[in-house]
């Protein structure tokens, strides 16, 4: 999750294999979880891993083994 306003934030979702900066609304979190109560649906695949190169509108690649929480 990339900083922004309280309880808005940041992260990168992939579509049509490009990574895409969508903001989120935050709910409770401790040191290893975060709620998102809104901003990504069900199958949406957000990017978890950091490059200084990911910024939105650049072109990604999904590992071969994707899960859904």
């Amino acid at each position: 999750i990339l900083n922004g306003k309280p309880k808005m934030q940041l992260l990168y979702v992939m579509k049509d294999q490009m990574a895409v900066k969508t903001p989120v609304t935050t709910g409770i979190f401790d040191e290893e979880h975060i709620e998102i109560t809104s901003g990504v649906a069900l199958g949406d695949v957000v990017i978890t891993s950091w490059s200084p190169r990911l910024l939105d509108g650049v072109e990604v690649e999904a590992a071969s083994d994707i899960a859904v929480k």
